[in-house]
């Protein structure tokens, strides 16, 4: 906690300034944030289930588009599709992680 986390992200080919604080953090297993996307309010938390060999990731966010309730609908979905791919692309990356070789000099 006490930590400001800035950056740009891409979703529903848009990019937007997402600036947030963190709220709660257990290393290994959580992380909370709370802050601003787009100009919306929006808590963002991150789990972590380890069992053996495997890490389950679970995120959830929850954005107020306050009395925007079409734009909350469709951003939601655009953000879902956008975190799934993330997550897909995270996966790959770490199951192929073993199976690098190291760089001949």
């Amino acid at each position: 906690p006490g930590t400001m986390i800035a950056m740009t992200r891409k979703v529903g080919g848009f990019k937007g300034f997402v600036n947030a604080d963190v709220i709660e953090y257990e290393r290994n297993k959580r992380i909370e944030l709370l802050g601003s996307f787009w100009g919306f309010q929006y808590t963002h938390t991150i789990s972590f289930e380890h069992r053996g060999q495997q890490t389950n990731i679970q995120e959830a966010v929850n954005i107020r588009t306050r009395w925007m309730f079409w734009f909350g609908i469709f951003f939601n979905m655009t953000l879902g599709r956008t975190l799934k791919n993330e997550l897909v692309s995270l996966k790959t990356l770490l199951d192929n992680h073993g199976d690098r070789k190291p760089a001949q000099s």
